[in-house]
């Protein structure tokens, strides 16, 4: 049984009250970063209001060495880097619903949770609604993205309905642990024929 862990940003920016450094990130000084950067330590970076984020590719090796699966939620462009025999990547792309399916599910999850508020009698946030323009933003970014990377995805979910969505999730993640899957014959020692082997970080 892998235990996973989701790996850190580093990141340079002012802390905030309720940040913790080696909890919610590592803090760094810009001009390390910078170094960092120009030296290719970052599986992915940028600049975000002034503040310099990025995930180090030592980061993500260190939750391997621990025996751990690291879990990352990186930009498409990170492939590049991660896609090889050193990380063995399992690639899960979610991709979103067509557009009347993505309405009907988030406005039903809204309605949901405003009942369940109203019974609790308790003033809580509200989820975040969206314009039919931001769905149609959502639909046609994610159809982009699957254009370009479903590719190299070893389970494609379709994000309808969460709790199926995330049950299809959990399936995908027990069978990279207990079941060997096929990889890039560049993956392997001997590279004649893909060959079946069992990848590491997903």
């Amino acid at each position: 049984m892998h235990l996973w862990l989701r790996t850190f940003l580093s990141l340079l920016k002012d802390f905030r009250s309720h940040e913790t450094d080696g909890f919610d990130y590592h803090f760094a000084k810009r001009t390390d970063m910078e170094i960092w950067i120009r030296d290719g330590r970052f599986l992915e970076y940028g600049e975000y209001k002034g503040n310099l984020y990025g995930t180090l590719t030592d980061s993500v090796v260190s939750v391997m060495q621990q025996g751990r699966v690291p879990v990352l939620n990186p930009h498409p462009l990170a492939l590049r880097v991660l896609r090889n025999n050193r990380f063995k990547p399992f690639i899960i792309f979610v991709k979103s619903p067509e557009l009347k399916i993505l309405k009907e599910t988030r406005t039903r999850a809204l309605n949901l949770c405003d009942t369940r508020s109203a019974s609790l009698q308790t003033i809580s946030s509200h989820p975040r609604t969206f314009t039919d323009f931001e769905l149609e933003q959502i639909v046609s970014t994610s159809n982009h993205l699957f254009r370009l990377y479903g590719q190299y995805a070893d389970v494609i979910i379709v994000n309808t309905v969460l709790e199926k969505a995330f049950s299809q999730l959990s399936h995908a993640l027990h069978l990279a642990e207990t079941k060997s899957v096929w990889v890039p014959s560049s993956w392997t020692e001997i590279s004649l024929l893909p060959q079946c082997q069992s990848k590491g970080a997903v």
